[in-house]
């Protein structure tokens, strides 16, 4: 009885199905490195619009893992020293801070720089370093809660608003001296969260999903027109 045989030889395949699957290796790697990059700008913007400019290039992105692999992982970290660390954990979380040892946290009022002095020299401004500037003596107003008005006596308020004693020649030219609030102290100051990370997941987590399906229906698509 006559026997027929079939073999289906599938190694002329191969080529084209590793091509394939190199392929979506690279859309995977692609749409993760894109999708990173579009989330470290979100975080940029949404810094800069909550007023924390400073920190809106505090950021960077990687993707890691080998190049080969269908789960490829990236990531937006800090991309600074501790202090930026923890500036910018306050801002994702939010923060309760405290003084040192029980001491009051001065927070200075309009008209009162954060920091003093030029250069190598310049520190934080403080009630004792404004008595330095000023000359005098500041004067402490007892409110609830274990806080303080600190009002700092015969100033005016001179060009762009700064706090100034009132010597004769500022008195002519602003007005009389007269007591100006120039620091608010507290036992502690709570920050909000100012920035949603829950939102910047969401956003790059859409994004991703979208660019890889583009990615790889424009893989296929190249793969079919190579096999005709």
């Amino acid at each position: 009885m006559p026997t027929f045989s079939f073999t289906a030889d599938t190694n002329r395949f191969r080529s084209k199905t590793e091509q394939l699957v190199d392929r979506a290796f690279q859309a995977g790697r692609l749409a993760v490195a894109d999708t990173v990059r579009q989330a470290e700008r979100d975080l940029e913007g949404m810094m800069a619009g909550a007023g924390l400019g400073r920190l809106a290039k505090a950021w960077t992105s990687t993707v890691d893992g080998p190049a080969r692999t269908f789960t490829p992982a990236g990531r937006v970290r800090p991309n600074g020293k501790e202090r930026t660390v923890g500036a910018l954990r306050s801002a994702l979380y939010g923060a309760t801070i405290t003084g040192n040892r029980g001491q009051l946290l001065a927070v200075p009022l309009d008209g009162v720089g954060r920091r003093i002095g030029r250069g190598d020299t310049r520190r934080a401004n403080s009630p004792a370093e404004m008595e330095r500037m000023l000359g005098r003596k500041l004067r402490w107003i007892p409110l609830s809660g274990g806080r303080f008005l600190v009002v700092a006596p015969d100033t005016v308020r001179a060009a762009r608003g700064r706090v100034r004693a009132a010597t004769r020649r500022r008195v002519q030219k602003y007005g009389e001296g007269r007591d100006i609030p120039v620091f608010l102290m507290l036992p502690q100051v709570t920050l909000r969260a100012r920035v949603s990370l829950a939102a910047v997941h969401a956003r790059g987590g859409a994004f991703q999903e979208t660019r890889l399906r583009g990615l790889l229906v424009q893989a296929i698509r190249q793969y079919s027109g190579g096999s005709r």
